[in-house]
């Protein structure tokens, strides 16, 4: 049986206020495609919900170089978490300046209630992107993003679950229902949740750590948050970053926020804004 890793950022001409003038990119290849541009039976209907409202204006649109975007969340006062891939540019071969970086809080349909430019960008320095067809490479598809203004103050942040509820999730995975949001393709002005999946077991043949479910995630989701709702609050327990497509099924993967928490702690000792 054969397999592959597809990632999930897009490349598309995107309307901002903050932009005079865009640059347009072609759309990432995807396989199995309909005239709808998503793939032969994937579900339209994922639910579409105010950005502008809490706790989903933690979760924002990343802008990049005004040609490519992804989702974003809030993870600290002027920290956000989401896929490096995101801030790859493949013309130059190096990480995008963080002038280019934008972060729009509860972006839809042109407005944002909070934007921020990057202060400083914070790979994993284990991700190479050269290898996007291992899975194994794919779990180190996290970084870190600090931005100039303390955005998360304001609106709020996800706080990581690790620790006890994340084991529960795991240890009764077909289960356990998950949250993925994001600015998916097919619905990119503006924010779309998915409820109606599960963890999974992990595939043999994938690195066990992965937050494998059946989440419907395409283009436009990597970075987009992985939520449970635990003690009367939504927690980030990881992010998007791809699917495992088989001659069987469509998984979605997504990274353990264990993988970036110390990565965390060590940015926010450094950081005046969360002092």
């Amino acid at each position: 049986m054969t397999s592959t890793v597809e990632y999930c950022h897009r490349l598309y001409t995107l309307p901002l206020l903050i932009f005079g003038l865009l640059l347009s990119g072609p759309s990432l290849p995807q396989a199995d495609l309909s005239t709808s541009g998503l793939p032969h039976n994937f579900p339209t209907e994922r639910r579409i919900i105010d950005a502008s409202q809490s706790p989903w204006h933690r979760i924002g649109n990343l802008s990049i170089a005004g040609r490519q975007f992804c989702s974003a969340s809030l993870i600290a006062d002027n920290i956000v978490i989401t896929a490096a891939h995101c801030l790859w540019n493949t013309d130059t071969q190096t990480w995008y300046p963080v002038e280019f970086i934008h972060f729009l809080a509860g972006y839809q349909q042109e407005d944002y209630v909070a934007h921020s430019r990057a202060a400083s960008i914070h790979p994993n320095p284990a991700y190479q992107f050269d290898q996007q067809g291992q899975a194994s490479n794919l779990l180190n598809d996290w970084a870190l993003i600090e931005l100039q203004e303390p955005v998360g103050a304001l609106l709020g942040y996800f706080p990581l679950e690790i620790t006890a509820a994340e084991q529960q999730y795991r240890e009764q995975q077909t289960r356990s229902p998950i949250a993925l949001a994001g600015y998916r393709r097919d619905t990119r002005e503006a924010l779309s949740l998915d409820q109606q999946c599960t963890l999974i077991p992990t595939p043999t043949t994938l690195p066990k750590n992965f937050l494998t479910n059946n989440c419907h995630g395409l283009s436009g989701d990597s970075g987009g948050p992985i939520l449970i709702h635990h003690n009367q609050q939504w927690h980030l327990i990881g992010i998007h970053a791809g699917r495992h497509i088989s001659s069987t099924r469509t998984l979605a993967l997504g990274i353990p926020a264990r993988e970036f928490y110390d990565q965390l702690l060590a940015l926010l000792s450094q950081t005046s804004f969360n002092r």
